[in-house]
């Protein structure tokens, strides 16, 4: 029995880039869709990648790799994230909050027989009011999705899921509360960053608490809480070397500040630039012919404003 949905795993993505003339798995992405328009009762999304601004820091290039439709491989598009001081993405402003959004272009992706999907903000998302209403506390369970360890270096991107739970979220529904993050008890480590933390669904409950019959994206992970120790001389009673290890405490910033981000980088892109997608989960189709994605002429066509609607590439 699957307690998570399949486009959830079709949703997360690797970051890599070139170390030593080979790509390096650094992180780990999402795509969510901010809705932009109801049409016929079909709904469409604008897309989004979500991930840390620590993965991207000081890259010029990221490689977002993503699954063959129908196929056995995949495929690492090549990303340019900025050029001189301008950047192709939007950083939340708040410098304690480590997020980035940046806009897919999805026919490209669909172009390129790519194999996504995404967490829909509008209906797949608990933000840290519908955290409180649908009951969501401590011990409560999630799992969180990404490529740890350089786990991500394989022919097919299937991210790691790690289960947990939630060790501390009340602070976040106490008003005027400044805190920026939840904790839960998930040990990351490097190539977690970036990943998303979704809570499992419960059928049952204890006495006074509710079930939660849904799964939903509750946050992105960033960074654990380390434990230090210190080794101290008897002789001398100086402290000669620290130790440090993962206190297995991840924090975790709820979906209010991803869709702070989401925001920021569409008016930034502009509704005109910005491909709509339908939510339908996709089908499997039979395995095509990819074009190279590190060919000139594919190389940035993933952002969304990498084109102009005429055709011609932005400057």
């Amino acid at each position: 029995m699957a307690l998570i949905p399949n486009f959830y795993i079709e949703s997360v993505v690797t970051i890599s880039v070139m170390v030593n003339g080979s790509k390096k798995c650094i992180g780990t992405g999402f795509l969510v869709g901010d809705l932009m328009e109801i049409t016929d009762g079909s709904k469409k999304y604008g897309l989004y990648l979500i991930t840390n601004k620590h993965v991207v820091k000081n890259q010029n290039q990221i490689f977002i790799g993503f699954n063959q439709n129908g196929g056995t491989s995949s495929y690492d598009f090549p990303v340019k994230l900025s050029e001189g001081q301008r950047l192709f993405y939007s950083e939340h402003v708040n410098p304690q909050v480590d997020i980035i959004a940046l806009s897919i272009n999805t026919s490209f992706l669909n172009n390129m027989n790519a194999k996504y999907h995404f967490f829909p903000l509008d209906e797949q998302a608990f933000t840290i009011s519908d955290m409180k209403n649908n009951g969501v506390f401590e011990g409560d369970l999630v799992y969180s999705l990404g490529y740890p360890l350089n786990l991500g270096n394989t022919s097919q991107k299937n991210p790691i899921c790690r289960l947990g739970c939630i060790s501390r979220v009340s602070d976040l529904y106490i008003p005027g509360n400044p805190d920026v993050n939840f904790l839960v008890d998930a040990q990351s480590f490097p190539g977690n960053s970036g990943g998303p933390v979704i809570l499992r669904p419960e059928l049952s409950a204890v006495v006074g608490s509710k079930s939660q019959p849904k799964t939903a994206l509750l946050g992105i992970l960033h960074s654990y809480i380390p434990y230090q120790d210190a080794l101290i001389s008897r002789q001398t009673g100086e402290t000669y070397s620290i130790m440090q290890e993962n206190s297995g405490l991840t924090k975790v910033h709820p979906v209010d500040y991803i869709i702070h981000v989401v925001n920021l980088e569409r008016n930034r892109v502009g509704d005109n630039n910005i491909s709509r997608y339908e939510m339908v989960i996709p089908n499997e189709k039979p395995q095509l012919e990819i074009p190279n994605p590190n060919n000139s002429e594919t190389n940035d066509n993933i952002r969304s404003d990498s084109d102009s609607p005429t055709g011609e590439s932005q400057t």
